[in-house]
């Protein structure tokens, strides 16, 4: 209730059950969830849906990242990372495989130049300084000091601040206009194209702006909103080869236009 505005609302409690139903509105757009935690304030938490007007897939993956944040509370904030960074100018290793055809005459291993060889190490180096700088940082914010707050507020803040009302109040930071229709049963008529993708820096852009802005020069790949690194399952392309599939687009077009102005097409 102290966070809760109207009309979001605690629609029921079972204080024996340990269950809380509670009913949260953005605008048009609400959840109904109920949470339950029968060992009340450091018991196991569970999550079950009741009934929303969000798209689908909105709901479903605000499920799942709700109950990631329910493992998060109670999990070790270090597990998975290496007891060691490796050393400042030996980054950890990472395969990346090459794109060259692989030589099976050796008279013709020499015709592979010097400068792809660089070319490919530089890559390598950077994806491996990448991954050594977020083991850093992960672990630097692990070693924070953190105040744990009740479980079923934890997730009932998270769903109702950082899911729902963001996605229901946010532009996209491309095209400037709302993520979301204004009214829900307009969801249904949307494209795949204007969806709402959530980076995980936690802001939202349509999918269409998201993918236009990372495929075309300059080739940015930070949020517009807070400056993060662009991280998004569906967009794992590096720079390089964004821009090197760009200029084999441009050079394509380019020899269509050539042809056309030739025989007057």
């Amino acid at each position: 209730k102290e966070f809760l505005q109207e009309p979001s609302k605690l629609i029921g409690l079972e204080n024996k059950a340990g269950n809380i139903k509670v009913h949260i509105q953005v605008d048009k757009y609400y959840i109904d969830m109920k949470v339950s935690c029968k060992d009340y304030p450091d018991g196991s938490v569970e999550l079950s849906l009741l009934g929303s007007n969000l798209p689908e897939y909105l709901k479903q993956s605000f499920v799942a990242l709700t109950l990631a944040r329910i493992r998060s509370q109670g999990d070790d904030p270090l597990a998975g990372l290496p007891d060691e960074l490796p050393d400042e100018d030996r980054p950890p290793e990472k395969k990346v495989v090459s794109k060259m055809k692989k030589k099976i005459n050796p008279r013709r291993m020499k015709f592979q130049t010097a400068a792809s060889a660089a070319t490919e190490r530089a890559l390598q180096y950077q994806q491996e300084e990448k991954e050594r700088l977020r083991i850093q940082k992960l672990k630097e914010e692990a070693s924070k000091p953190k105040v744990r707050e009740p479980r079923i507020y934890a997730v009932v803040s998270y769903m109702y601040k950082d899911l729902l009302k963001e996605v229901a109040e946010s532009k996209c930071p491309a095209c400037k206009k709302k993520v979301l229709p204004s009214d829900p049963e307009l969801c249904g008529k949307v494209g795949k194209k204007m969806r709402a993708d959530r980076l995980y820096c936690g802001h939202f852009y349509h999918h269409h702006c998201l993918t236009t802005y990372l495929s075309k020069p300059p080739f940015d790949d930070t949020c517009h909103t807070c400056g993060a690194q662009i991280m998004h399952h569906k967009f794992n392309d590096t720079k390089q080869a964004l821009e090197k599939r760009w200029a084999q687009k441009e050079a394509r077009q380019q020899e269509e236009n050539d042809f056309n102005e030739m025989f007057g097409m």
